[in-house]
């Protein structure tokens, strides 16, 4: 029998940042495989996210996380590039 590999969650003190482009006609596939990853790695799942940050020209998206997934998403304020390498 394989063996199973355990998923250590983490703590309190977690800044992560990540990003993906991933182009489908339902953006609540994206809402929902975040969902599911901050559930997998995260302690406290969604009740640890103090902040999850979109690109600009998503307002639809941010209403509906907020309304279907009871998620908080921001725009960014200003350049979303800078710093990036």
């Amino acid at each position: 029998m394989p063996e199973q590999r355990k998923t250590r969650k983490l703590g309190e003190a977690v800044f992560i940042v990540a990003s993906r482009r991933k182009y489908v006609n339902d953006p609540g596939v994206i809402l929902t495989d975040m969902t599911n990853a901050v559930n997998i790695y995260c302690l406290k799942g969604m009740e640890q996210v103090q902040g999850i940050y979109i690109a600009h020209g998503n307002e639809a998206v941010i209403a509906l996380a907020a309304e279907k997934y009871d998620m908080s998403l921001q725009e960014f304020e200003g350049d979303e590039q800078v710093g990036l390498p």
